[in-house]
């Protein structure tokens, strides 16, 4: 009986350990998911602002673009540019 008792308590302690050390586990998995989730958080915000830069960049080479079309075509005497102009927008 006393044996028994023994062998009960050992196994007891053994999970108490086991289960011990799995908490800390999910507990460590659970932080390195919080930060993946902030870092996520923050890519996603960089990303929105280099979104908004590009589209910035964008109609400004846009308009770049179409200056040099018109400045071009007033060299040449070709007033068309306009409606090349109303085609790119």
């Amino acid at each position: 009986m006393i044996k028994e008792a023994w062998d009960a308590l050992r196994a007891a302690i053994l999970l108490d350990s086991e289960l011990k050390r799995q908490r800390e586990d999910i507990l460590r998995a659970l932080n390195i998911i919080r930060e993946l989730a902030a870092e996520n958080e923050s890519l996603r915000a960089q990303l929105v602002r280099m979104e908004k830069s590009n589209a910035v960049m964008q109609r400004e080479l846009r308009l770049l673009l179409l200056q040099q079309l018109h400045e071009s075509a007033v060299l040449e005497g070709d007033p068309s540019p306009q409606a090349e102009s109303q085609q790119i927008h």
